[in-house]
């Protein structure tokens, strides 16, 4: 079980990740040359600025924290849900969170989306291609349900 102390950390985590996940997202991509704006208002999310971001000179944990970022707060701008940190029994609070945690809970569906562990997944070799498939699908879906 995590204790209350776990409990109170990922709570105010999660409220600064809230807080600054759009900030964070304007100034990683501002590297890139990248407009977020524009990005989060497509219908469908492309591989193009994912692939930027996976071939950028940005230390890797940038890496995987711009595509977080802008997986899950372009999956928020389709679907009725917020951040969140997904369940775990936490080794090394920090890793867990940006490993595992961070993602999208539908308010509708009660559901959650992992798009740490996916971005995580992308900078390591996977299929950015299927990921953009599964995202849109997924979008699409939870959006007609609610």
């Amino acid at each position: 079980m995590i204790t209350k102390d776990y409990e109170r950390f990922f709570k105010v985590a999660l409220e600064d990740f809230q807080k600054q996940s759009i900030t964070q997202l304007e100034k990683l991509l501002s590297t890139l040359d990248l407009e977020p704006t524009l990005i989060l208002t497509q219908e469908n999310l492309t591989a193009e600025p994912l692939v930027q971001i996976i071939k950028s000179d940005l230390e890797d944990e940038d890496k995987i924290l711009a595509l977080t970022l802008l997986m899950g707060e372009w999956f928020i701008a389709k679907v009725s849900g917020t951040w969140s940190i997904a369940p775990t029994e936490p080794i090394d609070l920090q890793k867990a969170i940006i490993s595992f945690g961070y993602g999208v809970l539908s308010c509708s569906r009660k559901s959650f989306f992992p798009t740490a562990s996916w971005a995580r997944d992308l900078n390591a070799g996977d299929s950015i291609e299927g990921a953009v498939a599964l995202l849109n699908a997924t979008a699409k879906q939870w959006s007609s349900e609610h």
